[in-house]
């Protein structure tokens, strides 16, 4: 039998420590957000562990990624280069309609085709903030409508 090569233990100590510090962090946000849990949702609690899982191990696997020295350089140079102070309002603006475009418009899933995009359109919004007042059954059953074989 092979050899299990694995890291040391001493390059995980501080990416684990940054991954549950952030996962951390994220529960007093959303405890905080919740007025102490006053408003929210139990239903959602399943969502709530996942989210605060998957975001430790994003900030996990980043920490992991910027300890080698290649991506560590590109790292840093990207954030130079986008803090520059003559074209830092240029890279904000190319980077807000970044995120318009992909994020909030879905443009990537509009080129899927238009019943697709208006399924996921109809259910983005009522992630965002529960204060809309948007029903989340009327919003996926008019997903459903829209797309019925997705």
């Amino acid at each position: 039998m092979g050899k299990l090569y694995m890291t040391r233990p001493s390059k995980q100590r501080k990416p684990v420590l940054l991954a549950l510090a952030a996962s951390f962090l994220l529960t007093i946000l959303i405890v905080a957000g919740s007025r102490n849990l006053e408003h929210y949702d139990a239903a959602l609690f399943g969502y709530t562990i996942a989210s605060v899982v998957a975001f430790g191990a994003i900030v996990f696997r980043y920490a992991i990624w910027l300890q080698r020295p290649a991506t560590r350089v590109y790292w840093r140079r990207g954030w130079k280069l986008y803090l520059q102070r003559e074209k830092f309002a240029q890279n904000t603006a190319n980077a807000a309609k970044t995120i318009a475009t992909n994020l909030v418009g879905q443009r990537f899933i509009f080129k899927r085709g238009f019943s697709r995009w208006a399924m996921h359109f109809l259910i983005f919004p009522a992630h965002w903030d529960p204060k809309l007042r948007i029903p989340r059954g009327q919003v996926v059953a008019a997903a459903s409508i829209v797309s019925p074989k997705y």
